[in-house]
């Protein structure tokens, strides 16, 4: 069977969460199965966890959200000709 675990599953599977079921973790550790990851869960898990004190009222954009989460969450510093993008605290310079 092809699966794609919804997000809450690898974040709980990685966290050791006992929210995660006997039942999903017979499935996705069964070697008949094939597990496929999407980028949406990355963007999902980076933007709640990564700035989940973030006030987002200056800017509507979720790319640009999604690039200043993955920014933050890996050390990165964010370029940008975005005025109001830059004006975020954090690893952002506007150039």
């Amino acid at each position: 069977m092809r699966l794609l675990p919804g997000t809450n599953l690898p974040v709980w599977a990685a966290e050791g969460d006992a929210r995660l079921s006997p039942n999903a973790i017979a499935l996705l550790t069964n070697p008949a199965n094939s597990v496929a990851f999407s980028v949406v869960s990355i963007w999902e898990t980076t933007s709640k966890y990564g700035l989940n004190r973030t006030d987002f009222s200056l800017h509507r954009d979720p790319f640009d959200r999604l690039l200043l989460a993955q920014a933050t969450v890996e050390g990165l510093t964010l370029l940008t000709a975005d005025a109001t993008l830059a004006r975020y605290p954090g690893p952002v310079r506007l150039v």
